[in-house]
């Protein structure tokens, strides 16, 4: 059965030991995506303008199956600088 880890990278780096435990390598990468979808959602690094969040899907210790980058610059309008000054 495939086994995924999750190393999360949003300014800090976290490394999943755990992981978890799949049926199948079919269902694996849909599921492992939706798991990465859930962690983006509650990372702290969102709330910080122009930040990157990062997600590093394992299958073993030095086994890298994927990386998943989200970035999420933020750019303001001059009016909407000018009322929040």
């Amino acid at each position: 059965m495939p086994h995924s880890c999750f190393d999360i990278h949003d300014g800090i780096h976290v490394v999943d030991a755990i992981g978890q435990v799949r049926p199948d390598h079919r269902v694996a990468k849909g599921e492992d995506m939706k798991i990465v979808a859930g962690i983006a959602g509650t990372s702290k690094a969102l709330a910080v303008n122009g930040c990157a969040f990062a997600v590093i899907v394992r299958d073993a210790p030095d086994s890298t199956v994927m990386t998943l980058r989200l970035v999420f610059p933020v750019q303001m309008s001059s009016v909407a600088e000018r009322r929040q000054a």
